[in-house]
């Protein structure tokens, strides 16, 4: 009876003793920060807030030059004098101004300037799976800062079909005095848009807060409709699907 009870104990013993060979499942998060890439350099003219602050209205950089030298150039920024928006998609400059309440002119313009400016060559577009849970601009930075580094710089886009999108261009009148941000916006025109497809440049930086990035965001968007009727600064977004790319070097 003894050697029957000490065999039934060995048996249970051996069946909880963890097999030292087998593979281990792991509780801990894996981080979504693992891929290397190498994004295309940012370039960055002057600083939004010496426009915002200082008044410096004038064009810091002209196009009709830019443009003549580089190729797959991608940029945003706002028209000089802030009396509209720019965009730079694949080497052609869109600039947009105010017409009316409900209307506004996007037109081809590469003699145009800006007073600050981001922009980035890029050669190659890499695509990234959106989660669904992005449907606004503050998800699409929650995201970016989960699956990139916080020292990262980069450009990226978004393309497909918007719910509603909210874009705005600057109006100021000629001769307009700026010393502050609220005298700086006192001419913008906002626009609502619904059931679009669009396209959304935008670029990433925690470190440029104040030079391309307003001071509570990482990111400065600009969105055009796919029939180019409509072209802004984005202020606020619910995607419908949209795909995510982000910009690599040659």
């Amino acid at each position: 009876m003894r050697l029957l009870v000490f065999l039934l104990m060995s048996i249970f013993l051996g069946a909880c003793t963890p097999n030292k060979g087998a593979q281990q499942t792991s509780t801990e998060p894996v981080s979504s920060k693992t891929e290397s890439l190498t994004f295309s350099s940012i370039e960055r003219t002057k600083a939004m807030r010496r426009v915002m602050w200082q008044g410096e209205l004038a064009a810091a950089i002209r196009f009709d030059t830019v443009l003549n030298k580089k190729e797959h150039y991608y940029g945003l920024g706002p028209l000089e004098g802030l009396q509209g928006e720019l965009l730079i998609l694949n080497d052609t400059l869109y600039k947009s101004t105010f017409l009316s309440a409900d209307s506004m002119k996007v037109e081809i313009a590469p003699e145009s300037g800006a007073p600050f400016f981001v922009g980035s060559r890029v050669a190659t577009w890499k695509a990234i799976e959106l989660s669904d849970s992005v449907l606004g601009i503050k998800d699409l930075e929650q995201f970016l800062l989960a699956r990139f580094d916080s020292s990262a710089r980069f450009a990226f886009r978004l393309r497909g079909s918007i719910a509603y999108a909210e874009i705005h261009l600057q109006n100021l009148p000629n001769g307009a005095v700026v010393r502050s941000p609220e005298q700086a916006h006192a001419g913008q025109r906002t626009y609502h848009l619904h059931e679009q497809n669009a396209e959304i440049l935008g670029f990433f930086s925690t470190q440029d807060q104040g030079v391309f990035t307003h001071h509570d965001s990482f990111l400065h968007l600009h969105l055009i409709s796919e029939n180019r009727n409509w072209m802004g600064h984005l202020d606020s977004l619910r995607i419908k699907k949209m795909h995510l790319e982000i910009g690599l070097s040659p």
